[in-house]
């Protein structure tokens, strides 16, 4: 294709376009650049969604089929881009991306990006198609530097981070002070275990508010489990609308991103670590993940040793921290997202005008 040409991009989800945020961050740019492209997914939940192309289909809830629901899904992608006339393709997570793999390396060899969110337990049993697919890619994306853990060691990855908030501001005055501290667990609820170590350890004392706010597995784990021991000072407000975050994140002292000890929990950087570095509210992570070291690094919240108490280290914090050194620390660190975030959209210009 001549650079002077503007290609047919696919952009391909195996998921509703609800739960796949990190879509725009291409089709951002490419709407900049008016260039054409569509988006295919999975319409799982069976909700009306405008501006897909989407296989509606409920996932069913036995393996075998699972298995002939992804077979469905497969066959109407390649019925798509097979009839689409598309020049590049964008796709997303990693079993996807091994489910399409043959039919990608005999039409879009070089010319497709695959952008990686999350491990999969699918590594486990497919590592030397996961390889190929990586050497198959004009462009591997991923979403932490953690990944590089698990990831093939001799190649390169551009990093896309899970926000579009490279400026900071002033969410509160200072938490030094405060009667109460409210701990806020916003976004998908996962980590049922690491949520209810918290709510254990804090559970009805007076100098603390534990809110969940959002949706997920874990939800109603831990409503029952809240129920069961009679805990007065945690609550549940449910799924909410991404305009309603900064009310959410109002009067909050901590945003927990507490999380379990697999190796995806481990790399991973999730949304609430950028929504605390933006709004200025400190975070409380576990010690010996990714985010732990970007904590630490910029001095951003309370950084979670399991061999002492969750309390305990809270108080510590709160009588040693500094605003300024906090702000700086968020600021230095937003601007290094913000420089990843150029090159990325540097390389994805380029890769388009190849």
């Amino acid at each position: 294709m001549k650079t002077s040409e503007k290609p047919n991009v696919a952009i391909i989800l195996a998921s509703n376009l609800y739960n796949a945020p990190y879509v725009r961050y291409y089709t951002e740019i490419l709407d900049r650049l008016d260039i054409p492209y569509d988006v295919i997914s999975w319409n799982r939940l069976g909700v009306e969604e405008t501006a897909v192309q989407a296989l509606t289909l409920k996932e069913s809830k036995s393996r075998p089929g699972r298995i002939i629901d992804y077979l469905r899904y497969r066959r109407f992608v390649k019925e798509k881009l097979a009839n689409g006339n598309y020049d590049k393709v964008v796709v997303f997570t990693i079993f996807n991306t091994l489910l399409l793999l043959p039919f990608l390396k005999a039409r879009y060899r070089y010319n497709f990006v695959f952008d990686i969110r999350d491990y999969s337990v699918a590594l486990k049993c497919f590592r030397t198609r996961f390889t190929a697919a990586i050497q198959n890619a004009a462009l591997v994306v991923i979403s932490s530097h953690g990944f590089k853990r698990w990831l093939p060691k001799d190649h390169e990855y551009v990093i896309r981070h899970n926000t579009n908030e490279f400026e900071p501001f002033e969410m509160q005055a200072s938490i030094k002070g405060q009667t109460q501290s409210r701990i806020l667990t916003i976004g998908s609820l996962r980590d049922p275990e690491a949520n209810k170590k918290l709510i254990q350890e804090l559970a009805d004392l007076p100098d603390y508010e534990m809110s969940f706010v959002g949706s997920g597995p874990t939800e109603l784990i831990l409503k029952q489990y809240v129920a069961r021991q009679g805990i007065q000072n945690v609550s549940f407000q449910g799924r909410y609308k991404k305009q309603d975050e900064p009310k959410h994140l109002q009067g909050t002292s901590f945003i927990n991103i507490l999380t379990h000890e697999d190796i995806n929990s481990m790399t991973l950087m999730s949304n609430r670590f950028y929504l605390s570095a933006v709004y200025g509210i400190p975070m409380i992570v576990n010690s010996g993940t990714e985010q732990a070291k970007w904590a630490e690094r910029y001095n951003l919240g309370v950084v979670i040793d399991k061999k002492s108490g969750i309390k305990e280290q809270i108080i510590q914090y709160l009588r040693t921290f500094d605003r300024e050194t906090f702000d700086a620390g968020r600021r230095a660190y937003l601007h290094t997202v913000q420089q990843d975030t150029e090159v990325f959209e540097a390389r994805f210009k380029t890769f388009l005008e190849q």
